[in-house]
């Protein structure tokens, strides 16, 4: 009932390749010929050892490589260039954003300023740039603990009761404070100069306010960070200023 095609059958069976090895046995291979590999390079010098490193390209390799994972290598289009009017669409864009303050503000992912304290000729200790700064730069966010004013009042007369010199409070708002007296960084240490080479700016960075020194002007390294506190006048409580500025005020408030 059944009949068997030799013909195709034998078309199936794989090729025996007989050959004699050094030895003088026959050695017998069972693959197809579609599976047959390309042999080895011949080095020159007989040796691999006396040649130097020869790289291999990754057409050359897939030869050596099973089929299933080696696979098959997709050329990879190229992406189409811009238009022109794209290109100065997307310049434009970048212009305005980066006009903006808010542009490129992260405390956490922007560039660590190389900032260190020591002694200043204003006051105590500030804070100083290892290296130079261009204007406009971000510098350093002032952190410290969001507090109302009715607490910075109570809190400054602790301060002053306890015998710490000076708060470390900053207004951001009409009731609102940053006090940075024992909850802040390097920051709360930059002294008040009325001729100062920074602007500290007041940003709303996704519903917080945040308190930013940027660059006024290009700041030299070892040169001391300052800003000008601005503090409201008082006539009865003066508070003397050591800035050296040609233009100082001689008092802060």
């Amino acid at each position: 009932m059944f009949r068997i095609n030799k013909s195709l059958d034998t078309d199936c069976k794989p090729t025996v390749d007989t050959s004699e090895n050094e030895s003088g046995s026959i050695v017998r291979s069972g693959k197809t010929s579609k599976d047959r590999r390309p042999s080895p390079v011949v080095n020159k010098t007989g040796c691999a050892r006396t040649e130097g490193y020869y790289k291999i390209p990754p057409e050359e390799k897939r030869k050596y490589v099973e089929y299933g994972i080696a696979g098959t290598p997709y050329a990879t289009a190229a992406a189409p260039a811009p238009s022109p009017r794209e290109s100065r669409a997307k310049r434009r864009e970048l212009k305005a954003r980066m006009a903006d303050d808010n542009y490129g503000f992260n405390p956490l992912k922007s560039r660590e300023r190389e900032l260190t304290i020591a002694k200043s000729p204003i006051h105590h200790y500030g804070l100083f740039t290892l290296e130079k700064i261009k204007s406009g730069e971000f510098i350093i966010e002032y952190t410290g603990e969001l507090v109302r004013q009715s607490v910075a009042d109570l809190r400054e007369r602790k301060y002053r009761a306890t015998g710490i010199e000076g708060s470390y409070m900053f207004r951001v708002g009409d009731d609102t404070i940053i006090d940075a007296t024992r909850m802040g960084n390097n920051a709360r240490l930059i002294n008040h100069s009325c001729e100062p080479n920074c602007n500290a700016k007041i940003l709303n960075v996704k519903g917080a306010k945040k308190i930013a020194i940027y660059a006024k002007r290009d700041i030299q390294k070892n040169e001391e960070i300052t800003y000008d506190y601005k503090f409201p006048i008082d006539n009865f409580d003066k508070i003397p200023c050591h800035c050296g500025a040609s233009k100082c005020r001689g008092f802060l408030n």
